[in-house]
């Protein structure tokens, strides 16, 4: 199944990348609409009131909602760079506030970010596809980042992604 997985996203990479090769990728940035803070607010009363496990909107939830919010979009930490996490470290004891007062630029601006570094990774797939991959070049291809620290620039991230392909590549 997972070799199916693979062929099949192989395949879709391949073709569209003729057809985007020289494009942009585009994406919608997200901002709240006018109704999406109240409903934050409401939606969480009625947890911390009715949830059956009663727990504290506190630091402590905080930090897991955080936590499990990066390991959502980026399990792998392919996508974010360092200086992203760095930059998002500050709200980390935050998302409590967020969801009494029903703030939502910063979880907005957290998926945005996101959205812009898939949309360059993207970018770089079409490009790299390009150029046919050198096959005799002793290389290991690690693909578990999720125990590895985020990656420090683009250009290490092109170094992962690039092994990835070639690797999708080998699979095919």
């Amino acid at each position: 199944m997972k070799r199916l997985h693979s062929l099949v996203i192989s395949l879709i990479l391949f073709s569209v990348s003729f057809s985007l090769a020289d494009q942009a990728i585009k994406y919608t940035v997200l901002r709240a609409e006018p109704q999406h803070p109240r409903v934050t607010q409401l939606v969480t009363q009625i947890l911390l009131r009715n949830h059956y496990k009663q727990l504290d909107l506190n630091d402590s939830l905080s930090a897991q909602v955080y936590t499990n919010l990066l390991e959502i979009l980026d399990y792998n930490k392919s996508y974010f760079l360092k200086s992203d996490i760095e930059s998002f470290k500050p709200f980390k004891y935050a998302f409590d506030d967020f969801l009494l007062s029903g703030r939502l630029d910063v979880p907005f601006m957290i998926f945005n970010t996101f959205q812009q570094r898939m949309a360059e990774r993207l970018e770089f797939i079409f490009k790299r596809l390009e150029t046919p991959f050198d096959f005799t070049k002793d290389e290991y291809y690690y693909p578990y980042r999720d125990s590895l620290d985020w990656a420090g620039s683009a250009a290490e991230l092109d170094e992962f992604w690039r092994k990835r392909l070639k690797n999708e590549a080998l699979s095919l």
